[in-house]
């Protein structure tokens, strides 16, 4: 029988046991620039939430919704494989940064948030043939690779 008990440093050995054998996530993390990313997200998510009524549940953190979907394209997951394998994974906990503790969004959230970012992305498709064609946006690029074409205008 093993000793399943859970020790307070214990989820800290095991990531640095990952680091060590070269999480790939990690080296993935040091090449975005999340921040830029954010900001045009951002733009998208939480446009008209001025509007809502500020009862139910509060909006996840953009950029851990955005790193959410960064692993969903990256490892082609379902919406129910990416909650699941958040639940399973310490390296994806990590990249997503939540801790073992932290509760994790359900795959009808995940499906909400991209299902925004796609309908933003084919609004700025038709937006575009008339507004600087030519001239991407410096994180539309990282947000192109990803599959979501997103114009900075669309949110507006």
């Amino acid at each position: 029988m093993s000793n399943n008990q859970y020790t307070f440093f214990g989820d800290h050995a095991a990531l640095e046991s990952l680091t060590q054998h070269g999480d790939r996530l990690v080296e993935l993390d040091r090449h975005i620039q999340w921040p830029r990313l954010v900001a045009v997200v951002e733009k998208i998510w939480r446009a008209g939430a001025d509007k809502k009524a500020s009862c139910g549940p509060k909006p996840w953190a953009t950029e851990v919704m955005l790193r959410i979907l960064v692993l969903k394209r990256l490892y082609n997951l379902s919406d129910e494989q990416v909650e699941y394998q958040l639940r399973d994974r310490l390296s994806f906990l990590r990249f997503v940064q939540l801790g073992l503790g932290d509760s994790v969004p359900d795959s009808r959230t995940i499906w909400l948030y991209a299902d925004q970012l796609a309908r933003a992305s084919s609004k700025s498709l038709s937006q575009r043939a008339y507004s600087r064609p030519g001239r991407p946006l410096g994180a539309q690029t990282a947000l192109n690779g990803l599959g979501l074409r997103v114009h900075e205008g669309a949110a507006a």
